[in-house]
């Protein structure tokens, strides 16, 4: 049975509906896309060796699509579904492999601040919990690049890396705004809901549609996927969309800019300016210049963090 895991895998992917893809899914996709196109030979072939010497439990070998497409095709697959391993390690109906590899509090930082008469004020008392994006970026890539690290390990981080890479650049996985009802933060806008509460039957589980999650989901409502269009396909043609509009030497001057901390900084100061303007309201859907605003962001951001993926990989896996 699990020699056909793959196999199945690959084929169920083409088969699930548009709405099954959002930033979580198809946006760490374009960002590997990007990323692959844009990696030396050598650094491809390191990467795929590297990845499929994961841990069988952890499930991460098996992403390798085994159809009759080009072993080149499958190889940039499974480099664009590895992207995707560390919210797939989520799933509760997988407790033993959740409990070992899911690490919530590795997605994101929060840097706290408010608004006072309209403008970005940090808030100095609140910090950063220890364990956060940042910090684990650094570890990852010190981890990968240490020649004694285990390589079933390795294969684990460098997952995590393909991922939390795509996820420094939304800006909301950087940022937490403090008000009067949310004095702690507002958990990267997943506070903010964008309609009512909704009457639901006893023992239902309620899902509003929060600010963090429209930012994730922005892809979906951008750039949808066809209806019987294959899940690769999709990844590419949006991959080579961004690549031609944002080329990478447009990004030339910031291509490192301190790294991962000047990353997530980038990320703090998106929100600040553009994340909560006047037109936004609480419990409302957000207009369409609103959307065609987080478009913009969303997709420079995306095409930047895979040209930044791929730097990082030709540096780290000569």
């Amino acid at each position: 049975m699990k020699k056909l895991l793959p196999l199945i895998f690959a084929f169920a992917i083409c088969l699930l509906p548009q709405t099954a893809f959002s930033w979580d899914d198809a946006g760490h996709k374009v960002v590997a896309y990007i990323a692959w196109e844009n990696m030396t030979p050598e650094a491809r072939t390191k990467a795929i060796e590297i990845l499929l010497s994961a841990p069988e439990d952890s499930g991460l070998a098996w992403l390798l699509p085994t159809d009759g497409r080009s072993f080149e095709t499958r190889r940039r697959e499974f480099f664009e579904i590895a992207s995707t391993w560390s919210d797939i390690v989520r799933d509760t109906k997988s407790p033993n492999r959740r409990t070992k590899y899911h690490k919530g509090e590795w997605h994101y930082t929060n840097y706290f601040w408010k608004q006072v008469d309209g403008l970005p004020v940090e808030v100095s008392e609140l910090k950063p919990a220890q364990t956060n994006i940042v910090e684990r970026l650094f570890f990852l890539q010190n981890a990968i690049t240490t020649e004694s690290t285990n390589p079933k390990d390795k294969a684990i981080y460098l997952a995590w890396i393909l991922h939390l890479v795509g996820d420094i650049h939304q800006p909301l996985h950087t940022s937490a705004r403090v008000t009067d009802i949310e004095p702690k933060g507002d958990l990267g806008a997943n506070l903010f809901y964008l309609e009512p509460k909704k009457e639901i039957p006893e023992g239902s589980r309620e899902f509003r549609l929060n600010l963090h999650a429209y930012w994730d989901g922005i892809l979906r409502y951008a750039l949808k996927r066809g209806v019987e269009e294959c899940d690769g396909d999709y990844i590419e043609k949006v991959g080579a969309k961004l690549i031609k509009e944002f080329p990478q030497k447009k990004f030339a001057n910031i291509m490192k800019q301190g790294r991962f901390d000047g990353w997530a900084q980038e990320g703090f100061t998106t929100t600040q300016k553009e994340v909560y303007p006047a037109m936004l309201k609480r419990d409302e859907q957000p207009s369409k210049k609103y959307e065609q605003a987080v478009v913009k962001i969303s997709e420079r951001a995306m095409a930047l963090a895979g040209y930044r993926l791929a730097q990082m990989l030709n540096e780290i896996l000569k």
